[in-house]
């Protein structure tokens, strides 16, 4: 897709990963008006006018959880919609955010029914979770393997 094509909305979300490989996620809130509702989500939200995505996932960051990461680099980003859901043209930029142990205890969480950090197998089997989230997910955990140049073929 052409970056000139690219959806003028835009939505950030955190890729929030411990060492040990796993990732926590927000269930969000059972509202019969939310998109999605009562489904496993990535932390993060729509960018405000004029806010670059870095700021806006700070802010969404600082607002869900109290949370103020020491790291957080864009890792990928899609664009989507989803007319038959009324979700219309979008851009989501997926950055990746470290955790440590001690950052969970110190997190709050502000939004949403529950935070859970996951192993990528035992949040599959939760049939919940958000589509568009689980793209960069799925992608974050195979980007050893997915991200490699190709190998030479033998002749």
């Amino acid at each position: 897709m052409a970056r000139r094509n690219l959806p003028t909305v835009v939505d950030v979300a955190a890729l929030l990963h411990t060492p040990d490989g796993r990732y926590l996620m927000q269930k969000r809130d059972a509202k019969p008006w939310l998109r999605v509702a009562g489904h496993w989500a990535l932390f993060g939200g729509g960018a405000k006018p004029g806010e670059t995505p870095k700021v806006a996932l700070l802010r969404e960051l600082d607002e869900e959880l109290g949370f103020h990461p020491a790291v957080a680099h864009q890792f990928t980003e899609m664009a989507f919609s989803l007319p038959q859901l009324g979700v219309p043209s979008r851009r989501k930029l997926f950055f990746d955010v470290p955790i440590q142990p001690g950052d969970i205890r110190r997190m709050e969480l502000r939004e949403g029914e529950a935070m859970r950090l996951f192993r990528v197998n035992d949040l599959i089997r939760q049939r919940l979770v958000v589509p568009w989230d689980a793209y960069g997910l799925f992608l974050h955990v195979r980007r050893e393997t997915t991200f490699q140049p190709p190998r030479p073929r033998k002749r």
